[in-house]
């Protein structure tokens, strides 16, 4: 960042006249205009944020800015223009890991679980103790079939983030499609216990106690799914951009 420079060539009745250089005050609008967009960005305000980023990114295209722009396209939902703002920050940062797991998330939300795989992996290379990738790539390995890949991420995601129910979540819906009922049985167990208090959960445990003929208990589970099921949803959040990245 261009640092403040003063030019202070004339002194009247002994008061110094100091005038800022036109790069420090571009620099100073540039950084107040950046954080007006992430503010605009953490109030859920992401027309406005995309519409500060554009003007900053005319300006300057800079990493940082990209990725931003590309936070507010994912908030609003357009996660098609996000994989491209996070493409544009890879191009000229290629060795900062939050870029990619960023365009991995959008991958997934699109569907494309191989690209979001290989983001993910990248993440994993650049930063080998993120559990959070090896979770997202979990879920991508998951929709891709490979499910081995999928149980090997998702049991380390848990020996680093022991406390996440969502993903025991998942690794219960890993072993019920590889057939392992009563393990899923088990990790569908924990999620609750942990908190987890979502339809699919039940549903999901219900249908892998089925599985193994534990017939009255997969009714109760079941019943309860369409009873959570019948909830009114609970308020919208606004996004996180930080923490636990489920």
């Amino acid at each position: 960042m261009l640092k403040r420079s003063l030019f202070c060539p004339i002194a009247f009745f002994g008061i110094v006249l100091c005038l800022v250089s036109a790069p420090a005050a571009a620099a100073d609008d540039a950084t107040s205009g950046l954080e007006n967009g992430k503010k605009a960005l953490k109030a859920g305000q992401n027309d406005q944020a995309i519409e500060i980023f554009t003007r900053l990114i005319s300006a300057s295209p800079e990493a940082q800015i990209y990725h931003h722009r590309g936070l507010a396209y994912s908030a609003k939902g357009d996660n098609n223009a996000a994989v491209q703002d996070f493409s544009s920050a890879i191009s000229l940062e290629p060795d900062r890991p939050s870029h990619y797991f960023k365009r991995g998330i959008s991958w997934l939300k699109i569907g494309r679980f191989k690209e979001a795989a290989e983001d993910f992996t990248k993440v994993s290379e650049l930063e080998p103790l993120n559990a959070h990738a090896l979770s997202f790539r979990a879920k991508a390995l998951f929709s891709l079939g490979e499910l081995q890949g999928a149980i090997d991420d998702v049991v380390i995601a848990i020996r680093n983030i022991p406390g996440n129910p969502a993903l025991y979540r998942l690794k219960g819906d890993i072993l019920s499609a590889a057939g392992h009922y009563e393990e899923a049985v088990s990790d569908y167990g924990r999620a609750i216990e942990l908190g987890a208090n979502e339809a699919a959960v039940y549903n999901n445990r219900g249908v892998a106690l089925a599985n193994v003929g534990r017939t009255r208990e997969a009714v109760e589970d079941l019943n309860r799914a369409l009873e959570i099921g019948a909830m009114p949803p609970a308020p919208a959040q606004p996004p996180e951009f930080s923490g636990n990245s489920w």
